[in-house]
């Protein structure tokens, strides 16, 4: 502890340096153009200074960032030393199946570790491999369920961080959460494809009575002339009329039912990637937007696209949590994140019953 205390003294005066001459530098030195009309004199002495003040801010962030990775290297050179203390001080009365367990994962706890940071890989490649490969979900949760046995364990032992548990726990959610939301976005689409299907048949069905208006044209001409008799007329109007109305549904029912037969299109990877990677809400959102500009000013169709907004929304923001968290969590496990190992610290020493976690 005297070196990393020694060290850190001179980290401390290194960046006290370099404060006072930022602060002492004049204050033209601070703008990032020379003062105007200014000599070549005094732009050459305001770039000298100008460097001066840039170097000591950039000395005052290197002392703070040279703290800080020895903050860390002192943190875990101590870890092992602060478990050895704890596991010796326990009697043999106390030792039983966790502090057997305890010992277990002190000895594997890099094996747990690799094996939480390769899950979390896996399924944020799962998450790009599902743009052009659908149902992966199942693959997906296992995956994660794997990641988080293994930071859960890490975390209760002391070998790891609760915040990693809880961005696990987060994934998970966001994949429950997303199929709720997704059977919602997918009944909202049967919906407004079931309008546009009724709008399709009405309009077959309005066709056919249209093309039927010349035969009921003729027959009324020839009952005012007198060629038929009042019983025959009635007769054939009868038989025209429901030879149409037969038509009529017939063409409304083969229409209706091949509207709803149209098989749902793939979206372009922009829209699956917008739509938080998840294919299936890109396809269900982009055949809505498809029935509405088939059938513009339709109400039905309409109000049912409108009513499915909500759950849209839910959704498409749900996956983008989804992703953020995964992706957070596989970037940190890799490359540093500003404030994070200090977050992660303050979540690992909340008292929980009295005791830190």
């Amino acid at each position: 502890m005297e070196d990393y205390q020694r060290r850190s003294v001179a980290i401390l005066q290194d960046a006290q340096q370099h404060a006072h001459a930022a602060q002492s530098a004049p204050a033209s030195a601070r703008s990032y153009v020379p003062p105007a009309g200014a000599t070549d004199d005094e732009v050459r002495t305001w770039q000298t200074d100008h460097q001066a003040f840039l170097d000591a801010q950039s000395g005052v962030s290197g002392a703070a960032s040279d703290l800080r990775a020895l903050e860390e290297e002192r943190d875990d050179e101590a870890r092992p030393i602060a478990k050895a203390i704890r596991h010796g001080a326990d009697d043999d009365v106390k030792d039983g199946w966790w502090d057997n367990f305890c010992d277990f994962m002190d000895r594997y706890a890099g094996v747990f570790d690799a094996i939480g940071k390769i899950c979390g890989a896996i399924g944020l490649v799962l998450m790009v491999v599902a743009l052009f490969v659908p149902g992966l979900n199942g693959l997906v949760i296992a995956v994660t369920l794997i990641g988080l046995g293994a930071h859960a364990a890490l975390a209760s032992t002391g070998n790891g961080s609760w915040t990693d548990v809880g961005l696990d726990v987060l994934a998970l959610a966001t994949l429950g959460i997303g199929r709720f939301a997704g059977a919602a976005v997918k009944a909202g689409q049967g919906a407004t494809r079931a309008a546009g299907a009724a709008r399709e048949g009405a309009e077959a069905a309005r066709v056919v009575r249209l093309t039927s208006s010349a035969e009921r044209a003729a027959l009324g001409t020839r009952m005012s002339r007198g060629s038929q008799t009042a019983r025959q007329a009635r007769a054939e109007h009868a038989r025209v009329t429901a030879q149409m109305n037969r038509q009529m549904a017939q063409a409304s029912d083969a229409l209706s039912d091949a509207y709803r037969a149209v098989p749902i299109a793939k979206a372009p990877v922009v829209q699956r990637i917008a739509n938080g990677f998840d294919p299936e809400l890109a396809a269900l959102r982009g055949d809505m937007a498809r029935v509405v500009t088939d059938f513009p000013g339709a109400a039905r169709v309409t109000q049912a696209a409108q009513e499915a907004r909500t759950a849209v929304r839910v959704a498409t923001t749900n996956a983008w949590v989804g992703v953020a968290g995964g992706g957070f969590g596989v970037y940190s496990d890799y490359l540093p994140v500003p404030g994070y190992d200090r977050l992660k610290d303050w979540a690992d020493n909340r008292p929980v019953n009295g005791t830190a976690w």
